[in-house]
């Protein structure tokens, strides 16, 4: 025996599996576009833009925050008792998150 590609095999009923082979395929053919390149060319780009986009919002929001803790430290550095009143108020928001209100 041979090794059969279409998987049917052979026997009494293997013209009836080709023709339900060969109808798959050609509703698998209606419902591909004709211009399959320009389509999974398009699926592509998007996927890449999407990464590039991702990329670079993470970039930012990390520039951002070295920003902030950038400037966080010059604010401390210019008036040591803003540690205290940051200090007192991330105390008070931890309590308050942990009573649940």
């Amino acid at each position: 025996m041979f090794f059969d590609p279409t998987g049917f095999g052979s026997g009494e009923n293997q013209s009836y599996k080709h023709s339900m082979f060969n109808e798959t395929l050609a509703a698998l053919e209606s419902i591909i576009p004709e211009n399959w390149n320009l389509t999974s060319g398009s699926a592509v780009m998007f996927v890449l833009g999407i990464a590039l986009v991702a990329f670079i919002i993470r970039k930012l929001l990390s520039a951002a925050l070295l920003a902030a803790a950038i400037v966080a430290g010059w604010m401390v550095w210019n008036d040591p008792s803003l540690l205290d009143s940051w200090g007192d108020t991330a105390h008070r928001l931890l309590n308050d998150w942990e009573q649940g209100e």
